[in-house]
């Protein structure tokens, strides 16, 4: 009967270990807050909505033109457009740079990256990551579209990617 009393206590300890798991597990994701950004709300500016994002949120981006230079997703957040906003690098910036892991862009028209054969600029650029998702997003005239350097577990699905440059150095790769 002592090997049954142990085999208890053990399984008890396993048990309460997998409950707690499986509790966090159900309750993060209800405590995952949604930020909406677009002219006239509180939040005007995505670079606003990414500020105040904990990880795990959404940030959806209603339409409009959005000119902020080159926004930085630092946390693992879900960024989605909402009637195709457009992300505007202006030919001067990257638009989207990712140095967060699990994180999703989807939604939106990002054009007019600058052009750098020294910093490799793109629409969207992921910085050694992993679980990343870019879906549904139109990528115009961008020196690269998507760049994943040394990135894992993500997936590139349902984009259009569309470049007009004439000359092979005003031009990266649709997905490097």
């Amino acid at each position: 009967f002592l090997f049954l009393d142990n085999f208890w206590r053990l399984n008890k300890c396993v048990m309460k270990k997998y409950c707690t798991a499986i509790l966090l597990m159900v309750t993060i994701p209800a405590l995952a807050v949604q930020i909406r950004v677009g002219p006239g709300l509180t939040c005007s500016t995505i670079t606003q909505g990414l500020k105040l994002a904990s990880p795990g949120d959404t940030v959806y981006v209603l339409p409009g033109t959005y000119k902020e230079k080159n926004l930085v997703i630092s946390k693992s957040i879900h960024l989605e457009g909402i009637g195709n906003p457009i992300l505007d690098g202006e030919k001067k910036y990257e638009v989207i740079s990712v140095n967060a892991d699990a994180v999703t862009i989807r939604g939106f028209t990002i054009q007019n990256s600058g052009v750098s054969s020294i910093n490799d600029f793109a629409g969207i650029k992921v910085y050694d990551r992993k679980r990343i998702l870019i879906a549904y997003n139109r990528i115009i005239d961008c020196f690269f579209g998507v760049y994943l350097q040394n990135c894992v577990l993500s997936g590139i699905e349902n984009n259009i990617i569309i470049a007009h440059a004439m000359q092979e150095q005003q031009s990266g790769n649709g997905i490097h």
